[in-house]
Formats: C-alpha cells, sequence, structure tokens
C-alpha cells in the first residue's frame, strides 16, 4: 500500500497521488500527461467525531475487496470547528472568506 510521505509540499503530493514516479519535477504536471489509465473519483467530507474503531475495520475490509481502491484523509485538525458552516475555509471557493 503506497502512503504519501509524513511531511511533502502540496505539489508533491499531487504528483504522489497522481501516481508520477518518486523524484518526478513538478515540471511534469505542466506537460498533462495523466500517469493514471483508470476512472477516478473524488468526495469530500468532514468527520465531526471520531470514527469509532469498528467502522475502520469495515472500511478497510471494504476497501481490500476492491482491486486499486484507495482513500485519501486529510488531516485539517480541530480548526475546521472553528470555522463557521457559512464560511469556507478555501479562498479558491465562493463564498464569504474566513
Amino acid at each position: 500500500m503506497n502512503i504519501t510521505p509524513p511531511e511533502s509540499t502540496w505539489l508533491e503530493s499531487v504528483l504522489f497521488t497522481g501516481s508520477y514516479p518518486t523524484n518526478t519535477p513538478p515540471e511534469a504536471l505542466l506537460q498533462a500527461n495523466n500517469m493514471l489509465k483508470s476512472y477516478f473519483k473524488a468526495k469530500s467530507d468532514f468527520v465531526q467525531e471520531p470514527i469509532p474503531e469498528s467502522a475502520l475495520k469495515g472500511i478497510w475490509k471494504r476497501l481490500f475487496k476492491e482491486d486499486g481502491a484507495s482513500m485519501i484523509w486529510n488531516p485539517f485538525g480541530g480548526m475546521m470547528s472553528k470555522i463557521s458552516e457559512f464560511q469556507t475555509p478555501f479562498p479558491r471557493r465562493k463564498g464569504d472568506s474566513m
């Protein structure tokens, strides 16, 4: 199972997620050469409470049934609870800024 290195830049994480070989220069993204040869769909959500261990075991069980399935977790931390649901922490999205 591939796991993103604990410390990486945003560009390094994009290259990793796109299945580019290790040490690929960021300029490779400008070539518009998709390394993934399969369908990709993403869904974002935020958990309000810790996920129980039994639920995590169910998630892993389901993921391991699929060939090539993956899950990306973004640890935004407790800061998300300080942002109103009517604001957006991401300036690139429409909505009020923080």
